[in-house]
């Protein structure tokens, strides 16, 4: 696979929430929102350089995607944790592998800090055209 360029602090990337957990009932975004599941191999998914920021083009192909967040990478990478979001392929990155997996016991206050401070930097939820 070929190298792709860094991506610029100034640049949005967008997280797709698929899961109940990860929304309030007020519809704000919950830490589960930046949880890094057993799944997620190289860190947590985002998409970026996308044609269309919407909840349909980010979670085409998702089960039961219910919206996005937008952070920017510089605001990622000023965090104190040492984070990167990387680029995989033209329109997906993942936030790095430094972040703990959620069911990590040992690391639970520090998963908790991590999620808790990506939330915070996070923009306001898009939500798909049909919930409106």
């Amino acid at each position: 696979m070929p190298s792709l360029d860094r991506i610029a602090d100034s640049t949005k990337v967008y997280r797709t929430l698929t899961k109940a957990r990860q929304i309030g009932k007020d519809g704000r975004p919950l830490l589960p929102a930046f949880y890094r599941e057993r799944k997620d191999d190289d860190g947590i998914s985002v998409d970026y350089n996308v044609p269309d920021a919407t909840p349909e083009f980010c979670g085409a192909g998702l089960k039961g995607h219910r919206a996005i967040l937008s952070v920017e990478v510089g605001a990622v990478r000023a965090l104190a944790y040492g984070l990167d979001v990387i680029p995989d392929t033209e329109h997906h990155a993942v936030i790095d592998s430094n972040v703990p997996y959620c069911d990590d016991a040992e690391q639970f206050e520090r998963v908790q800090q991590i999620a808790a401070d990506l939330v915070q930097i996070a923009g306001d939820p898009v939500w798909p055209k049909s919930a409106n």
